[in-house]
């Protein structure tokens, strides 16, 4: 029977054909009634090496039988205990490189065989996962046994089980996979998730884009003609004025950007903007060096602020009132669309800079859906960073770089990689490149396969909760858990 709670508890974040390693499975005898731990790790060890030798020789004579769904579920499942084998990578379309498995190319094929074999097949392939899974759950402890380490075992000691029979719906619902009608595969929910995600997000960002007014040219307004600097391009709609000393194609890309903002944002989190029908005031510095005077002379700057400021490559102050700065039209795009994401996460949902993991990465993931770049980068050379952060902060300046494979292959070097645990109580000020790139995937991972999670963990985040208190108790799982979870999410979502 289903259980709801561990369904709950883990949605499964692994790719359809896991390159991470994971625990193998196996058959062998299972012990009645609560066993030690010494004996689950025997019984355990046994039943991986018995699983994995039965999923070899069924695949092998599936292959032969020509049954061919049959054996690439099967392959499946030796993946899941042995992600190194060659025979499985190569059926399921993977070529090795110099980043490891790679995903090419997958064609799914159809059955060839006779039906007599196919039906033989089949029936094995059940009767096995059925035997299977009743000697892993008695070898992992009784149903009274519900405390996290076991399910956490326990999910990842299913995995393999789960590919050896097509009927076994509740037990791969259970592991958090979903059935994709489109390709006609079993998938993780967060992977279905994100792809649902992405495509309504191109759909809103284009309507928007389409939605922002002609903007007319106007003067500069009171507070920023007092600045004494000649902003050249002075464009403004219902909801933004913009102030800039670059050209008039500059100043209306940032109208569009900063127009599109908080319907973007509204929309995707279920929560308006405060500001929404509120006008903003954007003063854009073609040329750093006018910061100085724009801050020591602007109205609504406090004087104990201007050192500050005119030291910030963006900043909101006074009432919706933002200043950027950049050597480039690019550079001044991102900080000021930066800027105007973290008010919205300041305002609705109480993120702060100590957050670093927050304020950093969800306003960097949010301000590249506005703007297609991320060049401002919370980034400094700290003792936390390894002697490989200066290589990566210059590589996540590149507009073509993926940083979720940045993430995810960072992560599969845990020798290398900062942890979950560590960046979630890392503030802002302290981020190294390879913790922005971490922070920046999980929430990704949250923001495309587990919105409504990812609002309930801010929300607690603003309560006072600590950012690993809020994830665990939102997720219902460890921080250890979740970030296995991400590193398979970014594994399913990079071709791994």
């Amino acid at each position: 029977m289903k259980n709801p709670r561990l369904a709950a508890l883990w949605p499964f974040v692994l790719s359809l054909l896991a390159a991470a390693p994971a625990p193998a499975l196996a058959c062998g005898p299972s012990s009645g009634g609560p066993p030690s731990a010494a004996v689950r790790r025997d019984d355990l060890g046994a039943l991986r090496a018995g699983l994995l030798a039965k999923a070899e020789e069924l695949a092998e004579r599936a292959q032969k039988a020509q049954a061919n769904v049959a054996r690439d579920e099967l392959y499946r499942a030796i993946l899941c205990i042995e992600p190194d084998h060659k025979e499985a990578r190569k059926v399921l379309g993977y070529a090795k490189g110099k980043q490891g498995w790679t995903l090419k190319k997958y064609v799914p094929q159809k059955d060839r065989g006779k039906p007599e074999d196919l039906a033989a097949i089949a029936q094995e392939r059940s009767s096995l996962g059925v035997d299977f899974e009743r000697r892993f759950r008695a070898a992992l402890g009784g149903e009274g046994d519900e405390g996290p380490a076991r399910l956490d075992a326990q999910r990842r000691e299913l995995l393999a089980v789960m590919w050896f029979g097509d009927d076994n719906i509740e037990l791969r619902r259970e592991l958090g996979f979903e059935f994709d009608e489109e390709a006609k595969r079993w998938l993780m929910s967060e992977v279905l998730a994100a792809r649902a995600d992405r495509a309504e997000r191109k759909e809103l960002l284009e309507r928007l884009a389409q939605e922002v007014p002609e903007p007319e040219a106007t003067e500069v307004d009171e507070s920023g003609a007092k600045t004494g600097i000649g902003f050249f391009s002075v464009f403004a709609n219902d909801r933004v004025l913009v102030c800039s000393t670059g050209k008039p194609e500059e100043a209306k890309r940032l109208l569009s950007i900063l127009h599109s903002a908080p319907e973007f944002l509204s929309e995707s989190f279920r929560r308006s903007d405060p500001t929404l029908d509120q006008k903003w005031f954007v003063y854009d510095l073609a040329n750093p060096n006018l910061r100085r005077q724009f801050y020591d002379n602007h109205p609504d700057v406090k004087p104990e602020d201007r050192d500050r400021f005119a030291n910030s490559a963006a900043i909101t102050f006074g009432f919706l009132a933002l200043c950027g700065s950049g050597d480039t039209p690019a550079n001044r795009y991102d900080c000021i669309s930066l800027s105007r994401v973290g008010h919205y996460l300041r305002q609705v949902f109480g993120v702060q800079v100590e957050r670093g993991w927050a304020w950093a990465g969800l306003s960097t993931y949010l301000s590249y859906q506005l703007c297609g770049t991320r060049l401002t980068q919370w980034i400094q050379d700290t003792k936390y960073s390894d002697g490989k952060a200066k290589d990566l902060g210059e590589r996540l300046m590149d507009p073509k770089v993926d940083w979720l494979l940045e993430a995810r292959l960072l992560m599969e070097d845990p020798g290398r990689a900062p942890s979950l645990r560590t960046v979630l109580g890392r503030e802002t000020k302290d981020l190294g490149p390879d913790e922005l790139v971490i922070g920046y995937a999980f929430c990704a991972f949250l923001f495309e396969g587990r919105r409504d999670d990812l609002c309930r963990i801010l929300d607690r985040m603003r309560e006072g909760q600590t950012s690993p208190q809020a994830v665990e108790g939102i997720l219902s799982m460890s921080v250890e858990s979740a970030s296995q979870r991400l590193l398979e999410w970014l594994q399913a979502m990079t071709g791994a």
